[in-house]
């Protein structure tokens, strides 16, 4: 019998306490290697006795091992988390880009590729290629499909969870209308997961960038596109049909120039690359766009400068709207304009703090991403070891 006072829910909130707990700790091992277990307990915030349970359990299960070593002039057992060989496929498609990255099943890169894209690349020759990429990496590591736990893809577009299709047409135009699970099924390793890029790069960053605050925060992507990745206690917030974070099309004038969405004064014709370039090519009075390349060099130029401001301000913003309604930890700012440095980076910061409540948003940081350009393929491997349970 029973004992009063007692129920199955307090035995499933115990299972899912330790579960948090052991999950705790691997993610610690696999983003900051090997540690003690002392460093373990300060790491995590978990008392010594709860990591010396949890460690002697996953020993059992193989998924981490000890050995004994030297640490500040005492014996001490230092922990490591265990390859398997198994490992997650990522797949970043891009609107310009292709990476690809094996991530193994503690967490550590394997392998990373990356190539250019022809621009409006379609679907049915882009998966073909990522495929082939994919394949050639593989046996490049004498890995088969069975030591593959499954493929995660990243796309710069909404992705509606229940149909694997691009939500809104005019945003990814030659992707739009297509079971893409469907479509890659068959030719990436099974399983295949999709999401959107900025989703996968807030979920890269809560896993896999150093930051002590790691529950809630917003990935901001300023690329061709603008995009936001939502997570809110550890959860990726993607909405109805997975449209959450599209902030590049919030209107920010209603009488300002006409975005490829149909609406007009979007964020995006404000602070994306294209924008950017557009604007930068008239002021300088260049014949051609300049590439993202050029603006970074001559960034110092009072007239670009302004531009870069005036972007950035844009950006700042929507950030401030964000972080009102989600109220989030941090802020991360990813994405090739992120590369422009504190150019860009000031004004966000400036505006966005101008325009946020001071009382919700003390303490909120906002960041520049650590990742990279593999921000987004390391985003797609922890998909799918989050749908492994190895995550």
């Amino acid at each position: 019998m029973r004992p009063r006072g007692s129920s199955s829910r307090d035995t499933g909130s115990q299972r899912a306490l330790r579960s948090r707990n052991e999950r705790s700790v691997l993610e610690t091992l696999m983003r900051s290697g090997p540690q003690t277990q002392a460093q373990l307990s300060k790491s995590t915030g978990l008392s010594p006795a709860t990591v010396s349970n949890i460690v002697r359990e996953l020993v059992s299960q193989n998924r981490v091992e000890r050995r004994s070593v030297t640490s500040s002039g005492r014996r001490a057992s230092q922990v490591r988390a265990v390859a398997d060989g198994r490992v997650a496929v990522g797949v970043a498609i891009g609107r310009r880009h292709l990476r690809v990255m094996l991530m193994g099943i503690d967490h550590r890169e394997e392998a990373f590729r990356e190539e250019n894209l022809p621009a409006q690349h379609g679907a049915a020759t882009t998966i073909t290629r990522a495929s082939e990429l994919v394949h050639q990496i593989l046996a490049e590591h004498d890995l088969g499909p069975e030591e593959v736990i499954g493929t995660g893809v990243a796309l710069p577009a909404p992705i509606d969870p229940t149909t694997n299709d691009v939500v809104e047409p005019r945003i990814l135009p030659e992707w739009s209308g297509l079971d893409l699970i469907d479509l890659m099924t068959g030719t990436m390793p099974a399983p295949v997961i999709i999401d959107n890029d900025a989703n996968l790069g807030a979920l890269a960053h809560l896993h896999y960038a150093d930051a002590s605050e790691r529950g809630s925060l917003i990935y901001l992507k300023l690329s061709d596109g603008i995009g936001a990745g939502l997570i809110i206690d550890g959860q990726i917030i993607r909405g109805f049909r997975g449209g959450a974070g599209e902030i590049g099309h919030v209107s920010l004038d209603p009488w300002g120039a006409y975005c490829p969405c149909g609406n007009r004064g979007c964020l995006e014709t404000f602070s994306s690359i294209p924008a950017i370039r557009q604007a930068v090519g008239r002021t300088l009075g260049m014949t051609e766009d300049p590439e993202l390349e050029e603006i970074h060099r001559r960034r110092s130029d009072p007239a670009l400068a302004r531009i870069l401001d005036d972007a950035g301000r844009s950006v700042g913003r929507a950030v401030a709207m964000l972080a009102t309604v989600f109220n989030p930890e941090r802020i991360v700012v990813g994405g090739p304009l992120a590369e422009l440095g504190d150019v860009i980076i000031n004004p966000i910061t400036q505006e966005a703090k101008r325009h946020w409540l001071p009382g919700l948003t003390a303490g909120v940081s906002i960041e520049v991403c650590t990742l990279g350009s593999r921000v987004d393929a390391a985003g797609a491997c922890a998909l799918v070891l989050r749908a492994a349970g190895e995550l």
